[in-house]
């Protein structure tokens, strides 16, 4: 396909102009002009064949701010874009995932947003699943393992169930019970039913008393409301009063 022509068709003069010219190695460079991250003004058919012009130019090298601008212009068209254009970018979304940089925000929403299967791509950054530790230190690395679990893989539904077992903080364990349910894991309701009865509870902003663990596994699997014992605890898993 050429994404020269679309783009000098679909896109105004000064979209085209500078698509077609800016260093996507340069210095914090935009996909768009005047400094513009975003590029939510542009039609869609231009923002399409933008996406398809720069598609190429996503490589292990690239400048992570292209490539942020880059992954959230994808999140926002890909349902949109034919065929031979998705194919394009999962072709670049694979580059990102087997590069030695950080995954760039928003990454892994656009996976679970519109199911796009990379896996084998990430097995470069992660020959093997990753440890529990690393799951509950680094956001990227245990959206990777649920990322792997929604696709029903039982070694990573198996490590996301380690990693529940493993979390100390009951703030963590409320959000990981949202990200599990985000990600429509498989057998999911398997994790919530182990924590229908956790007690322990969390602190808000002051300190005060807050949600508890056994919150979201009861909301998910439409039981009454958590009456037991709690235990207001901080994220390392001690008890109130410290």
């Amino acid at each position: 396909m050429d994404y020269t022509e679309l783009v000098l068709e679909q896109c105004p003069e000064v979209v085209a102009e500078y698509v077609t010219s800016v260093d996507p190695d340069g210095l914090a460079p935009t996909l768009w002009p005047n400094d513009d991250f975003q590029g939510d003004d542009y039609s869609l058919a231009c923002r399409l064949a933008v996406a398809g012009y720069v598609s190429p130019t996503i490589k292990d090298g690239s400048n992570s701010y292209w490539v942020a601008g880059f992954v959230r212009l994808v999140r926002h068209i890909y349902g949109d874009a034919p065929e031979p254009i998705q194919q394009d970018l999962r072709n670049s979304l694979a580059r990102i995932a087997a590069s030695g940089k950080p995954i760039p925000g928003g990454f892994f929403a656009t996976l679970r947003r519109y199911r796009i299967d990379i896996r084998d791509a990430f097995l470069t950054r992660h020959p093997v699943l990753p440890l529990v530790q690393n799951m509950i230190d680094d956001i990227a690395t245990r959206q990777y393992v649920m990322y792997r679990a929604s696709f029903d893989e039982p070694d990573a539904f198996a490590r996301t169930v380690e990693m529940f077992d493993a979390v100390k903080g009951p703030g963590l364990m409320s959000k990981l019970f949202i990200n599990i349910h985000d990600w429509r894991i498989p057998h999911r309701e398997k994790i919530y039913m182990r924590f229908k009865d956790d007690g322990r509870r969390t602190s808000d902003v002051n300190g005060d008393q807050g949600l508890i663990v056994a919150t979201y596994p009861r909301i998910y699997l439409g039981l009454p409301r958590y009456t037991g014992p709690t235990v207001h605890m901080d994220e390392e898993g001690r008890p109130f009063p410290i």
